[in-house]
């Protein structure tokens, strides 16, 4: 075969995988259900986090607000000291991160073969053989045991024969101590896990109690790296931070692992399962092999990335030397600017796995409708109000908080924001191809965004000299925004693939994007003008500290609460079937039912009023059919499960 044979046959090939993945189809048979079991079928009578539908992912987002609030109160005092007591300097984190470069690749390779296995197959296999979810649990645990001694030993082995010699000597404790991670590098395995059996109201409690422990952790070592070994002037005070930085995130994932481990356990029992059968050897070749096999499949983009990306971030380094700095200062900002999706916004992994691998498509295009309302609602409301309130609020805390040094992560928030307006639904897309099992369409498109953005990098560097040419003024864009062009090619292409091969996409239009555009219009407005004319006067008359509570408070009762959620549904931004699961999604809350239960019924008492409700209904009929088909089939299955039959 000449070589034009063989490029002309890859080009063909490709192509032919694509279509046959396509149109293959992931779900085996499930029980039958009758029309009587259907009618008969009471979904109250279950947990509101056991009931399939979108409430439970929704709800699981309300339920973690209270969580949000109560973290967000302690956040607010701890992270101005941390910045302005611990860590005075951007670069103390900076370290960490380039010490984290350096070994990468070889921590992305070993983790190939489980980097999907929990999100993939948890939820699936919840509906169809809880026996062999556990088995996908036990291969992570014990091949990421296994390996991490591996890892371990390699890259001590090349510190002390290569980093000690070199012009990176300075970083060789803090390689060692983030390598130390990688035994038993299992850790976050049981709340992984609790997501994928989408359990969100054991999630939100358990990320709260996380990050308080984090924080403590981070603060107690942090303080003796700094004032401890940083006394050692061989040492210093950045150097001593930045190793009790490492030391005390590390410990806290053990805490946050038995946290979960707990949860964890009482839902195994409810299946008639015990977590022992996760933390012994307990898998089978078939499931070893479809990990590895998945793994290496949606991982090969990302070992690329890796390695070209060891190299570009020094390019970028050498192009632009405060490169490492401007980054964390982008993460501060970033974070801000992701307050829509805290605890990952609505975790829908879970819910379109056991929808699309188990042939239920009406149900999969009713949660595609939801994904694009959601997004409009919160994003378009949390956006605005971060824009209208929170670069004064934030300017204010960091100087109180003797954090001055962190002020230029304020310009960074607003390109933060436009890029999670395209981050979303990219992300969403993504999370849909991965659930459905498309792994080899995510391959190419992989690979060919990370050709396209690795072209706009070189253009950035070296064709067109941005960095170079305007510093600061252009790298506040280029850092969250410099593949902005790439993203919105892999948005519109993704989507064009899911409404070809996996579910037509139906999106109520004015629910989503219409409705939300007014309300968040006041809400901006209101917000610079609270900032203009309101703050100042307030600062003189109750303090800064007094006009920082101020501002959050009205932010969040007027701004957010009154101005968007509920004027959002005078604009006809609800239906009866879409503020009936509003409300299935409240009642299910938890705590945070004392927010949410005034909201609803005061939406209620104005949508009433509204000419414009059920004028763009939601189809849903079909899609809560099959929900109640998955419901009865599962239950089935647990039924075989307990007998012995499976």
């Amino acid at each position: 075969m000449t070589t034009k044979e063989k490029i002309k046959g890859f080009f063909t090939w490709v192509p032919r995988k694509l279509s046959e993945e396509a149109h293959r189809n992931t779900w085996k048979e499930l029980p039958p259900v009758t029309e009587e079991e259907i009618k008969n079928f009471d979904k109250n009578k279950l947990n509101p986090f056991d009931r399939v539908g979108y409430s439970r992912p929704l709800g699981g987002w309300f339920y973690q607000f209270f969580y949000a609030l109560l973290g967000a109160g302690v956040m607010a005092v701890l992270i101005p000291v941390l910045l302005g007591q611990l860590y005075t300097e951007p670069e103390t984190k900076a370290y960490v991160s380039v010490a984290g470069v350096l070994f990468s690749i070889l921590q992305t390779a070993f983790n190939v073969p489980t980097n999907w296995a929990i999100e993939r197959w948890i939820a699936d296999y919840r509906i169809k053989n809880p026996r062999k979810m556990l088995e996908f649990v036990s291969f992570y645990i014990w091949y990421q045991m296994c390996t991490g001694v591996v890892i371990i030993t390699i890259t001590s082995l090349y510190v002390f024969a290569v980093v000690l010699t070199g012009n990176l000597a300075h970083l060789a404790w803090i390689i060692l101590l983030l390598m130390t991670r990688e035994y038993p590098a299992m850790l976050n395995v049981f709340m992984q896990s609790i997501k994928g059996l989408q359990k969100f109201d054991y999630e939100s409690k358990i990320g709260f109690i996380n990050e308080i422990i984090a924080k403590l952790c981070e603060f107690v070592f942090v303080l003796l790296g700094r004032y401890w070994l940083g006394s050692d002037p061989h040492i210093g005070n950045l150097l001593g931070t930045s190793i009790g930085f490492v030391i005390g995130t590390y410990i806290n994932e053990f805490f946050g692992a038995f946290v979960a481990a707990m949860f964890f356990r009482r839902l195994l029992r409810s299946m008639g399962l015990s977590i022992l059968d996760a933390l012994r050897p307990n898998f089978s070749w078939d499931t070893a092999k479809r990990s590895t096999i998945l793994g290496f499949q949606l991982s090969a983009p990302g070992l690329v990335a890796t390695v070209v990306g060891y190299f570009i971030f020094f390019q970028w380094y050498d192009a632009v030397p405060a490169y490492a700095t401007m980054l964390t200062l982008s993460g501060l900002a970033d974070e801000i600017a992701n307050l829509s999706k805290r605890s990952e916004g609505i975790n829908t992994k879970g819910a379109w796995a056991e929808a699309v691998n188990n042939g239920k498509t009406k149900l999969a295009q009713y949660y595609m409708a939801n994904t694009f309302k959601y997004y409009g609602f919160f994003t378009v409301g949390i956006a605005c109000l971060v824009i209208g309130y929170f670069p004064t609020i934030l300017s204010v805390m960091l100087v109180l908080g003797g954090a001055e040094n962190y002020l230029l992560a304020i310009p960074f928030i607003v390109p933060n924001i436009l890029h999670t307006l395209i981050e979303q639904p990219d992300g969403e897309a993504d999370k849909i191809l991965l659930m459905a099992h498309k792994p080899n369409f995510k391959l190419v498109m992989g690979l060919i965004n990370l050709f396209l953005s690795y072209l706009f990098t070189f253009l950035y560097l070296y064709v067109w000299r941005w960095p170079q040419t305007y510093g600061l003024a252009v790298m506040i864009w280029l850092i969250p925004m410099g593949g902005i062009v790439v993203d919105i090619f892999r948005l519109i292409t993704s989507y064009w693939y899911i409404n070809k091969y996996i579910c037509k996409i139906k999106i109520a239009w004015w629910q989503s994007f219409a409705a939300p555009i007014i309300p968040g219009l006041i809400t901006l407005a209101e917000g610079w003008a609270w900032s203009t004319w309101a703050f100042p006067a307030l600062s003189l008359v109750i303090t800064p500290v007094g006009a920082v509570i101020a501002s959050v408070t009205f932010a969040f009762l007027v701004g957010l609460i009154f101005n968007f959620v509920i004027l959002y549904g005078a604009f006809g931004g609800w239906d009866d079937h879409t503020l009936g699961v509003f409300k299935e999604a409240i009642y299910a809350s938890g705590p945070s039912r004392i927010f949410w239960v005034p909201v609803y019924k005061l939406s209620v008492a104005l949508v009433k009023r509204s000419r414009l409700h059920n004028k763009f209904p939601m189809d849903h009929v079909d899609a809560e059919r099959e929900m109640i088909e998955l419901m009865i089939q599962r239950k089935k299955n647990e039924e075989l499960l307990k007998a012995g039959k499976i």
